[in-house]
């Protein structure tokens, strides 16, 4: 009797502690991500070296796409040579490029893939990974999507499929 009470107390503790850890990596998890959950002020670097503002390019009546990527890595590339097929799909919406790959990489990967000939697109380059850290961004690809009030309506953090992003733009 007194093994069955001692077990009930070792796992009622079990429980206890699993339930506190799992509500610290909740509230952890939501801290890192509320300074996006509202599409925040960022500067970048055209691939001419000029700072322009995001924020105040964007069209409030569009949403938003923040499209993460680099010129090397094979899941960009998929992802965009899919945007540049199904990108008249996707109205009302501006893309935002972002790389951390010097200009000369960048302006070798658009002769490839020409995805600043897509309307209301921007390919923008940070020197520093400022705008990649800010978002938890660790590796390419990586998809923000925000709504036309400027609210986080997805979060994509690797590879996913084009028809998944252009039902999500839709």
């Amino acid at each position: 009797m007194k093994q069955r009470n001692i077990a009930r107390i070792v796992l009622c503790l079990l429980a206890a502690v699993m339930g506190v850890l799992l509500c610290f990596a909740l509230s952890r998890h939501n801290a890192k991500y509320a300074g996006i959950k509202q599409l925040p002020k960022l500067k970048a670097l055209t691939l001419y070296g000029d700072t322009l503002d995001v924020y105040e390019c964007l069209d409030t009546t569009k949403r938003a796409a923040l499209f993460f990527f680099h010129p090397e890595c094979e899941y960009c590339r998929k992802e965009l040579e899919g945007v540049l097929t199904r990108h008249p799909e996707c109205r009302n919406v501006q893309w935002m490029f972002l790389t951390i790959a010097p200009a000369e990489e960048v302006e070798e990967f658009l002769m490839e893939y020409p995805i600043q000939t897509i309307p209301d697109a921007h390919v923008l380059r940070e020197d520093w990974p400022d705008i990649h850290r800010q978002f938890g961004v660790k590796g390419p690809p990586a998809l923000f999507i925000y709504n036309e009030n400027g609210d986080l309506m997805k979060r994509h953090m690797g590879a996913i499929s084009i028809k998944t992003i252009v039902q999500e733009l839709q």
